[in-house]
């Protein structure tokens, strides 16, 4: 109400007496000055109740200037400054012999006094020259009854001045709602109770003072903004829309494109290990008024993120609004989350060396466009990453590397791992296996891999995957405690990407302890990807064979013959001897089923009526040089007719006895030249064809 009445006596001068109001309703401590804040159009205003006994000097320049008080106060309250205002005008404050202004710009000061009690400080720009004078809208006006303005829109009995611009309603709206919303900040409005949000839309007068009701879209519409379906009152968006804002905490490298800047992973922790530094940074967190600090959530999650903590981060930063999406990728990355996080950009490669070792890690880009050097850069990148990091991340990006053809670059990264000393001899053998390097001690890495196993915790799947592949590769059955243990983690992860390699041992497991049953339940799970079944039935394919495990190999062929589509030398070789055994026994429907549907494979109806290019491609593989040598084309022919007749010779030849039998040495020269071109035509064409005339 006070407020209201100095809004009618004074005109223009609302935002004042806010600030008036908001001190009058808050009791100042006795000898300690509260420093209250304001931003308005075209100034930063301060208010200072030093009562009406107190002088005041204000003394300094170039930016820097001190406010003196005599009788000095014990203290000033200046810890909410800048909740109202951003440092575009008043870059600091502090305390020294005084209160201590820092601008930010080429400004200067105005104080005056208020009501004798008031203190005011209006920081504004620098005048550079006679700018035209701006007439602004009478907002105490807009609370005087229709009845009490004349024809023209002004009080009775003030005179106009000369060349007086129009009101502009719409502007005086829009500081009216600017001025509410800075109350509403400061805590002196609230909402009324039992009453509609639509009080507080905006009324239209006609000229005989009857109001009719606007819709607040229309409002919204002639003022140029958006209709809104709630009023934006918070304390984040009380200052004017017109105002600039305060500095973005997203800055750059929003995750949307290369920033160009490195990240320098390795200045974010706030200590040697993760709890020494988490104590101030949670305690930053807050400001006294309790209210959450965009820039210490950035810190903090900073922190986290350097020791390999993603859940932690991306927790902190889900609390404060636009969030850096680059840290939000980071956090998802760090614990291996499903994505992809960052969005497609075609120049990812164009990024820098951690912002490529991210995007490649979470497959932001087509790996066939990494070469050597791009490999080098992710290697230098990962050993760049804070240690806790690295350990956590080189392994997968080392496995990455390996799939991708970069096996140099996986191994470096590997030894340094192995030279790092920090992750477990289980961990590190894992890797090993994946990598493809065998360890020289057989019984060393089974006890290295049943430690892993019992020390896994989160990484328990991977580590069962590995101890079974391990035995199944030594040629042992494997033990009930593991097909069990397999078949537990199976329904509690569920089968997916990441339990892939363990549901493919349970399936050979199974297989080779006779429960083909369970088997065949595994293999027809439609969670599983067609690839990943087809890898196992090659698989399942070669062991069973292996050890003459007709069964198997029958229910296989009827069951998942038709759809077993693997490619490659290895799948070729199983397929076709699965079906050559089949055949033998007479199982000639299974071995249809596994022949139905493939491509470029030839099998003959019988085999004791074999197809000669069948029967010479045998004849090759069994060295059988006589046949090759009389039904066999050039150059097979001529190869195994140098066999037989004993002119391919391991031993070194004598250059002594060459160099003095020049004849000699002729023909040897030009039957070594003959014998080049038949392995170069042969390297050409491997596969043996049937001379001309032979049946």
């Amino acid at each position: 109400m006070q407020a209201l009445q100095v809004v009618r006596r004074t005109a223009g001068h609302l935002s004042l007496a806010l600030f008036c109001t908001s001190l009058g309703v808050g009791a100042v401590a006795a000898q300690t000055i509260a420093v209250q804040s304001g931003e308005h159009q075209g100034f930063t205003r301060l208010v200072l109740d030093i009562g009406a006994t107190r002088n005041w000097q204000l003394e300094g320049g170039d930016r820097q200037y001190r406010l003196v008080l005599d009788p000095p106060a014990a203290a000033f309250a200046i810890g909410r400054v800048f909740d109202l205002i951003p440092r575009s005008r008043l870059a600091d404050l502090s305390i020294d012999d005084g209160l201590v202004l820092a601008l930010a710009c080429d400004c200067e000061i105005d104080a005056s006094r208020y009501q004798q009690r008031y203190l005011l400080l209006d920081i504004r720009p620098a005048a550079t020259g006679s700018p035209p004078e701006t007439i602004l809208p009478d907002t105490a006006r807009l609370l005087l009854p229709s009845s009490a303005l004349d024809m023209d829109g002004f009080v009775p009995n003030v005179a106009a001045r000369p060349e007086q611009a129009p009101i502009d309603l719409q502007e005086a709206g829009r500081l009216m709602a600017a001025q509410l919303a800075r109350a509403a900040a400061a805590g002196l409005l609230q909402a009324s109770e039992g009453r509609p949000m639509t009080d507080a839309d905006p009324i239209a007068e006609t000229r005989d003072g009857a109001a009719i009701d606007v819709p607040t879209s229309t409002i919204a519409e002639n003022l140029g903004d958006p209709p809104l379906t709630t009023p934006p009152i918070r304390a984040e968006t009380a200052f004017d829309r017109v105002m600039p804002t305060a500095i973005s905490i997203a800055g750059p490298g929003d995750g949307s494109g290369c920033t160009g800047a490195p990240l320098d992973m390795r200045e974010w922790s706030a200590g040697a290990v993760v709890f020494t530094g988490l104590g101030p940074l949670r305690a930053a967190l807050f400001d006294e008024r309790d209210q959450l600090q965009p820039t210490a959530v950035l810190a903090l999650a900073r922190h986290y993120l350097s020791f390999g903590f993603g859940a932690e981060a991306a927790f902190w930063l889900d609390q404060i609004d636009t969030p850096p999406r680059i840290l939000h990728a980071l956090a998802a990355l760090v614990d291996d989350l499903p994505g992809p996080h960052f969005p497609p950009m075609p120049d990812a490669l164009a990024c820098g060396d951690e912002e490529l070792l991210w995007r490649y890690l979470d497959g932001a880009f087509d790996p066939a466009l990494l070469t050597g050097e791009e490999a080098g850069r992710l290697q230098r990148a990962t050993a760049s990453l804070p240690d806790a990091l690295r350990d956590q991340i080189a392994p997968r990006i080392a496995r990455a590397l390996h799939r991708d053809g970069f096996d140099s670059a996986a191994r470096n990264l590997r030894d340094m791992l192995w030279r790092g000393g920090r992750l477990s001899t289980g961990a590190l053998l894992r890797l090993d296996r994946d990598l493809g390097i065998q360890n020289a001690d057989p019984q060393a890495t089974r006890e290295a891999l049943a430690m892993a196993l019992r020390d896994a915790g989160g990484e328990g799947v991977a580590a069962l995957a590995h101890a079974m592949a391990f035995d199944r590769e030594a040629g042992m059955l494997q033990s009930v405690q593991h097909i069990a243990a397999a078949e537990a983690m199976l329904r509690e992860s569920g089968i997916g990407p990441v339990t892939i390699p363990l549901w493919h041992e349970l399936v050979l497991a199974h297989a080779a302890t006779g429960d083909l049953d369970r088997m065949l339940v595994l293999l027809g799970a439609p969670q599983v990807a067609s690839q990943d079944r087809d890898a196992t039935l090659t698989a399942l394919f070669g062991a069973r064979l292996a050890v003459g495990d007709t069964p198997a190999l029958f229910l296989l062929a009827r069951t998942f013959g038709p759809v077993w589509h693997a490619e490659g030398s290895t799948a070729g070789r199983a397929r076709v001897a699965t079906i050559a055994h089949l055949r033998d026994l007479g199982l000639t429907g299974a071995a249809e089923a596994l022949n139905a549907g493939q491509r470029m494979l030839i099998l003959p109806a019988d085999p004791l009526d074999t197809a000669p290019a069948d029967a010479l491609r045998m004849a090759w593989q069994e060295a059988n040089w006589s046949r090759i040598a009389e039904e066999a084309a050039a150059p097979h022919r001529e190869v195994a007719a140098r066999v037989l007749n004993g002119q391919i010779e391991n031993a070194p030849l004598d250059a002594a006895l060459l160099a003095s039998d020049l004849p000699r040495l002729s023909s040897q020269l030009a039957d070594s030249r003959a014998l080049r071109a038949a392995v170069g035509a042969l390297l050409a064409a491997p596969s043996p064809i049937a001379a001309e005339g032979v049946e």
